[in-house]
């Protein structure tokens, strides 16, 4: 069964067997992460390895562990990872209560909270310092990425590089000093429980397009969920700079649906929002 949580390049699967090492034989079931070419960047499944690694020791954020990395395709021909699977069924089937997303926006603020010497999709280490840097050269990559999409019929890609070029020159994104870890692609259908000690906790899963860079970015947050914000405890879109910032993730995370999704309505969502968030960039006045 393939879970919501799924992309072109990254697809989450709940796999079951049969252990023959028990008497009577019994059913296992597991999460494998299978990680296809062709979709915009990825992490590696080692840099998903080391993230889920890094949430578990410094935070208090379940996560599970991995069972095994491998990117040889000797075994099968995609890159995976495989891990347990979490206890009860994941919850895509069914809408987190207001509780759950309190919780949701709390254990994302943690995640925030752990950070990194450079800006960048996590992996080997970069010589970017810079969020505006990092910021650029993922947006142009997908941009490029995009290229041949129908939306630039109807939206010039020069207006996009002529909006950067001005919020650049306002040093729009030059207030991220500290490279956060930005679970990016992460939602409500990305969440499951897992038991721990007889007690129902909140796990995340889904971190292959995770990003060393601003909190602001994270998707969630473009979703307006208050329950979310509440359990987060920190308004990020307070400032005029701020909110223009969110109008920047939201283009960005457009893109990335477009280059990603196999969803032809949210492609077509993600097409709209493109145009509406660049006629908003071309307009707006930095102070």
């Amino acid at each position: 069964m393939i879970l919501a949580s799924s992309h072109r390049s990254v697809k989450t699967y709940e796999v079951h067997c049969i252990s023959r090492y028990t008497s009577p034989p019994s059913e296992v079931s597991y999460i494998l992460e299978a990680y296809y070419p062709g979709g915009a960047w990825v992490t590696s499944p080692d840099a998903t390895k080391s993230i889920l690694s890094q949430i578990s020791q410094r935070s208090d954020v379940p996560v599970p562990k991995v069972l095994i990395s491998d990117a040889t395709k000797t075994v099968v021909e995609f890159d995976y990872l495989l891990l347990p699977h979490p206890s009860p069924a994941a919850l895509p089937t069914r809408t987190l209560a207001a509780a759950e997303e309190r919780t949701f926006g709390q254990h994302l603020r943690k995640v925030h909270a752990i950070d990194n010497d450079w800006f960048g999709v996590p992996g080997e280490p970069s010589d970017v310092i810079s969020w505006e840097e990092a910021f650029t050269l993922l947006l142009e990559a997908l941009l490029d990425k995009t290229g041949g999409d129908e939306l630039w019929n109807t939206v010039k890609i020069e207006y996009i590089r002529g909006a950067l070029s001005r919020a650049i020159g306002f040093f729009l994104f030059d207030d991220v000093e500290v490279p956060s870890l930005v679970w990016l692609t992460g939602d409500e259908s990305s969440a499951m429980e897992v038991e721990e000690n007889g007690e129902s906790k909140m796990t995340f899963l889904g971190f292959s397009h995770a990003v060393w860079g601003d909190p602001r970015m994270e998707h969630v947050f473009m979703d307006g969920l208050k329950d979310v914000q509440e359990g987060y405890d920190q308004n990020l879109f307070l400032l005029p700079r701020q909110r223009i910032k969110g109008v920047w993730y939201s283009l960005f995370f457009a893109l990335l649906m477009i280059a990603e999704s196999e969803d032809v309505r949210r492609v077509e969502r993600a097409r709209s929002k493109v145009e509406e968030c660049t006629n908003q960039l071309r307009l707006v006045e930095y102070c």
